[in-house]
């Protein structure tokens, strides 16, 4: 019996994430844990998504400290919203709606505070500044609040500034953002897997009690969409300066690359897209700290990708090298069972186990016949039980 773990490159790439809020209903909080960075700042933004379901008056968006060490942004009377810094309060809002989307951008400096909502701007004076007090309280987003909160930021640093395209209050934020390094913590609560509330800032992931994610299809105003991107796989994969997040902000990936054969004229991608077909083998989600392993169970197992793999044939490069890695662990040693085998009657590249005590693993290489052996030891390389990384690269005048 064995297991096999590894990583295989998939040629085509769709993925479309789903915008997701966080629904409360009066009783739910989430508690972003103590946060020193905010003390005294006298110079930030913060920046949210809000929908009220019901208006509540006293609910909070977001509370930090109580008393002189509050900083806070609650609901008043109907369709106000106060901002306050210590013993500071500012009407921030006066027609804030219920059942639908607003952006709030709150960003304050030294003379006062800029508040956008939805793009647009009105200017708090305030000759004191809006500094944040000290306190050792949690940071706690939507305490008595009934409704749904998203793309919840917090920044060191005013926003726009003199961009105003900065503001981002239409998408997502990521390393590209020209203020990106003064982003404190940046909640998105697109991450369903995850039972917390994952800061992309890694730095102050959130504790939710009694709230729920909910994908949002009602904000026109903030809309995931797909974004295409295109590459080939030379460029993908070789070429250090395509950055990977450059890659990750586009859900439909498309790959231009193809080689047109000189025997008969078919197009082809360079580099085929190679899927497994399963025989006697299993999926299996999680064994012995590894997730994604492909579980082999001995007589008649095997994993076919294909006889395209390393063909010199329908116009595909010719193969003069090759190398074979991955995570392995060998329940049973079976005698000629293969760890990968790639041959027909007179050519044949594989790694088989071999026989005896010592646990003999033989690499073959051959072409035309004429079969190479190279053995090893399998206690000193090959091991049963536990997870072992191999690699092996072979070809001309190569072992």
């Amino acid at each position: 019996m064995l297991i096999l773990f590894s990583s295989f490159f998939y040629g085509s790439l769709f993925s479309q994430t789903t915008n997701f809020a966080l629904r409360f209903n009066g009783d739910g909080k989430v508690d972003c844990g103590t946060i020193s960075d905010l003390n005294n700042l006298d110079l930030y933004s913060v920046q949210c998504l809000v929908n009220p379901s019901e208006w509540v008056e006293n609910a909070y968006v977001f509370k930090r400290g109580n008393g002189d060490e509050e900083y806070s942004l609650r609901f008043g009377t109907s369709g106000q919203l106060i901002y306050k810094t210590a013993t500071q309060e500012f009407i921030v809002a006066n027609d804030l709606p219920i059942g639908s989307w607003t952006q709030l951008t709150i960003s304050a400096f030294a003379n006062g505070i800029d508040v956008w909502t939805n793009g647009e701007k009105k200017w708090i004076a305030n000759t004191g500044g809006a500094v944040i007090p000290e306190t050792s309280e949690p940071f706690v987003i939507g305490e008595n609040f009934k409704g749904r909160i998203d793309e919840f930021r917090f920044w060191k640093t005013e926003m726009p500034g003199t961009e105003p395209e900065n503001l981002m209050f239409r998408n997502t934020v990521n390393k590209f953002h020209p203020k990106y390094d003064d982003l404190l913590f940046y909640y998105k609560f697109d991450q369903d897997q995850c039972e917390d509330i994952v800061d992309y800032k890694l730095a102050h992931h959130g504790e939710p009690t009694n709230v729920t994610r909910e994908a949002v299809i009602d904000n026109d105003y903030f809309k995931y969409r797909v974004v295409t991107g295109y590459s080939s796989f030379v460029r993908h994969c070789d070429r250090l300066q395509v950055d990977r997040d450059m890659h990750l902000m586009t859900n439909d990936l498309i790959f231009l690359d193809a080689q047109v054969s000189g025997y008969t004229g078919a197009v082809t991608m360079t580099y085929p897209d190679n899927q497994g077909v399963l025989s006697n083998a299993s999926y299996v989600a999680e064994y012995e700290g590894r997730n994604g392993v492909l579980h082999l169970n001995g007589e008649g197992a095997g994993m076919n990708v294909s006889e395209e793999v390393l063909q010199n044939t329908g116009g595909l490069p010719a193969m003069n090298y090759a190398t074979v890695e991955a995570w392995i662990s060998i329940e049973e040693w079976r005698t000629g069972a293969a760890i990968f085998n790639k041959s027909d009657e007179s050519n044949q590249f594989s790694i088989k186990l071999g026989e005896g005590i010592v646990y003999k693993a033989g690499v073959v290489f051959g072409s035309g016949g004429a079969v190479l052996e190279y053995f090893v030891l399998c206690l000193s390389v090959f091991h049963t039980v536990f997870f072992s990384h191999y690699l092996l690269t072979g070809g001309e005048g190569v072992g």
